[in-house]
């Protein structure tokens, strides 16, 4: 009978990135994830380990190499682990083709929680109050990425929108508007929104603004591949709440 080898490892993010000279993607070094030490204990152990994490190649080609081919490979538990798609405002395109051609297809078919930034989704009609009912080229620009970004992954239960987490502007526009010239190093995790700007009598909370922005996109294309649960989140980067208030929607107080 096999020994019961306990999986310490909770829920992990997966931040994943476009290499600088765009030609596939790689875990972000600040934060690449730890993995279960249960691996290296024994070859029983290991066998227990690998009926929860998956060995995955991010790129769908080898010919496609990153700054450090280590960085394209880990391993993926798909019930537990959140995928966290981190564009750069340098793509001419965020999250839509070519970008995430480069993904491998079956490391997308088993993602079950996915997790973007929802500075790359916002457009004009963001900034006015709900409900959004003005449908523009930018509109259905921004809906038309979501719908395909959407397709690539046919398992997606949970779409994690995360604000406050952008560091793809110059260092010189980060210090302007936050405190931090780069991305902080340390583990990542998303959690609930601990600065938020709440409701008055004229504008709504952050949060419902954002959900019912997405929620709009989501209700404006057709055939959707499924219909994830929709969560916003903030990115805390070795327990630093790196916030950088491009939106405009979170307060700056402690």
């Amino acid at each position: 009978m096999s020994a019961n080898y306990p999986d310490n490892t909770g829920p992990r993010v997966l931040e994943i990135q476009l290499c600088q000279n765009i030609s596939g993607y790689q875990f972000a070094t600040e934060s690449k994830p730890k993995l279960s030490a249960i691996r290296t204990v024994n070859k029983e152990a290991r066998h227990e380990f690998l009926r929860i994490y998956t060995p995955i190649t991010l790129n769908r080609h080898l010919a496609v190499t990153p700054v450090s081919p280590a960085l394209a490979r880990s391993f993926f538990s798909p019930a537990k682990d959140t995928v966290y798609i981190v564009e750069s405002r340098n793509a001419p395109t965020p999250y839509a083709k070519p970008s995430v051609w480069f993904l491998n297809r079956d490391f997308l078919a088993n993602v079950r929680h996915l997790a973007i930034q929802g500075e790359s989704f916002t457009c004009d009609e963001f900034h006015t109050v709900p409900p959004y009912n003005l449908i523009t080229f930018a509109t259905l620009k921004k809906a038309t990425i979501l719908k395909v970004l959407l397709e690539n992954f046919p398992q997606l239960k949970t779409l994690s929108v995360v604000v406050g987490d952008d560091f793809s502007l110059a260092p010189n526009f980060l210090a302007a508007i936050s405190d931090f010239t780069r991305k902080p190093a340390g583990e990542l995790e998303l959690t609930e929104l601990i600065r938020s700007r709440q409701a008055t009598d004229k504008y709504c909370s952050a949060e419902d603004q954002v959900l019912e922005w997405m929620q709009f996109l989501l209700e404006h294309f057709t055939a959707a591949p499924n219909e994830p649960e929709v969560r916003m989140c903030q990115a805390l980067r070795g327990g630093i709440l790196a916030m950088i208030d491009v939106l405009g929607l979170l307060e700056t107080r402690d």
